[in-house]
C-alpha cells in the first residue's frame, strides 16, 4: 500500500511521461489504488466507521485536541501520560487519571431512572470550593433519602469532618421545620456511629435547639433514646470554674436510699438507688457494695435527708466496697457517740457517692 503508517500516501511507482502511450493496466493500477485509500479514509459525513482506533495529537489547553465547530477552544487534551483534562477557553474543567478525579467547577449530580445512587465512587474524593464562603458539597436527599450517607470500612469512619484554621466547624447540621438534624447509627458491632474530636481549644460538637433558650417554650437540645450518655476521660482541675459544665467528676458515681430494721435486726431495704450491689448493716458500720468501683482517693460522700439530722458519718472507701460509721451527737451537743443501726431505731439513710471511676 502506498500511504505509510504515519498516513502520508506516496502514488505507486512507474509515473506517466509526456508523448508515451498511456497503459491501461497501470493506469487502472492507479486508480484502484486510490480508491482502496479513499475507501480507507473517514467520512466527514458519517458513512461508515472507524476500523482501528483513532489517534488525536496531544493538543493544549488553548487548542485541545477534540472540539467543536462552532467553538474550538471547548474540548479534551492531554496534558501529560495518563491524563485526560476538559477545558473551555483555556480554563480547566475536569481532569481525569488513574489517580484521581478532579473537578473545577460546580459539580451536580442527579439520579437516573434506573440507579439508585446517582454516584458511585471507589478511589474516594477530595472536594474543595474556590468560591469564597461557598460549600464544598451540598447534597440534597429525596423523599425519606438522606441528603449524604456515608459507610465506614471494616475500621474506618463513615465521615470525617475537620473545623477551619479559625472558627469554622467541621460540619453544620440543621433539621427541616419538624425533622431531627442528624440520625447517626453505630456498626453493628461496637463501633460508634460518630466520633467527633475537636482541635486545640476547640469544642468538639456544639448542639443547639431549635427554639431560643430563652423563648417561652424551649426544646431540648440533646436527647437521648434507649441509651445512656457515657462520659469517658481526664477529670478536671481541682481550681477549674465549671459554669454549668458535666464532667466525670461531677456526677454521681452511686446513690442509694434504704431502709434499717433495727430492734436487733440486721435487716435493710434498698428503696432506690444506682450503681448498688448490697447494703448491709452490722452494729456501728454500713457497709455498701457497689456494681462499679470508684477510686478510693479523692471519692466523697454526701448523706442528705436522713431521718435523724444529728447523725454524721465516716466514710471509707477500699474497691467496689464503701464503709460508713455512723455518730450520732449527744444532746448537749458537747460530743459524738457511735450509733449502733443493729440495736438502735430504724433509719431511712440516704448516700451520695462522688469521685473518679475506678
Amino acid at each position: 500500500m502506498p500511504r505509510s503508517a504515519t498516513g502520508s500516501y506516496t502514488s505507486p511507482s512507474s509515473q506517466f511521461s509526456s508523448g508515451t502511450t498511456i497503459s491501461s493496466s497501470v493506469m487502472n493500477g492507479k486508480l484502484n489504488d486510490i480508491g482502496e485509500e479513499l475507501t480507507d479514509s473517514l467520512s466527514r459525513s458519517g458513512k461508515g466507521a472507524m476500523t482501528a482506533a483513532l489517534r488525536v495529537p496531544d493538543g493544549s489547553i488553548a487548542l485541545p485536541s477534540y472540539t467543536f465547530t462552532n467553538e474550538t477552544n471547548l474540548g479534551f487534551y492531554r496534558p501529560s501520560t495518563g491524563v485526560i483534562t476538559a477545558v473551555d477557553g483555556s480554563t480547566e474543567i475536569m481532569k481525569w487519571s488513574t489517580a484521581e478525579v478532579r473537578v473545577y467547577a460546580a459539580a451536580v449530580f442527579e439520579d437516573s431512572v434506573e440507579v439508585a445512587t446517582g454516584l458511585v465512587i471507589f478511589g474516594g474524593a477530595t472536594i474543595t470550593q474556590s468560591t469564597s464562603n461557598t460549600a464544598g458539597l451540598t447534597a440534597t436527599g429525596n423523599g425519606t433519602g438522606a441528603g449524604v450517607r456515608g459507610v465506614g470500612g471494616a475500621t474506618g469512619a463513615g465521615g470525617s469532618f475537620q473545623g477551619g484554621a479559625t472558627s469554622g466547624a467541621g460540619i453544620n447540621v440543621t433539621g427541616g421545620p419538624s425533622s431531627t438534624g442528624a440520625n447517626i447509627t453505630g456498626g453493628s458491632g461496637t463501633s460508634a456511629g460518630a466520633v467527633i474530636t475537636g482541635s486545640g481549644a476547640g469544642v468538639g460538637a456544639q448542639i443547639a435547639a431549635g427554639t431560643a433558650s430563652t423563648g417561652a417554650d424551649p426544646t431540648n437540645a440533646l436527647e437521648l433514646t434507649n441509651g445512656n450518655l457515657k462520659l469517658s476521660g481526664a477529670v478536671p482541675n481541682s481550681n477549674e470554674a465549671l459554669a454549668n459544665t458535666l464532667t466525670p467528676l461531677n456526677l454521681p458515681k452511686a446513690w442509694v436510699r434504704f431502709l434499717t430494721t433495727g430492734g436487733g435486726s440486721t435487716g435493710t431495704t434498698v428503696t432506690a438507688g444506682f450503681n448498688i450491689t448490697s447494703v448491709a448493716v452490722s452494729g456501728t458500720t454500713i457497709t455498701i457494695t457497689l456494681a462499679s468501683a470508684v477510686a478510693a482517693t479523692g471519692a466523697a460522700f454526701v448523706t442528705p435527708g436522713n431521718s435523724s439530722s444529728n447523725l454524721v458519718f465516716e466514710a471509707t472507701v477500699v474497691g467496689a466496697t464503701v464503709t460508713l460509721e455512723a455518730r450520732e451527737l449527744e444532746i448537749s451537743g458537747t460530743a459524738f457517740d457511735l450509733y449502733n443501726f443493729q440495736t438502735g431505731a430504724a433509719r431511712a439513710v440516704q448516700v451520695l457517692v462522688f469521685g473518679e471511676q475506678a
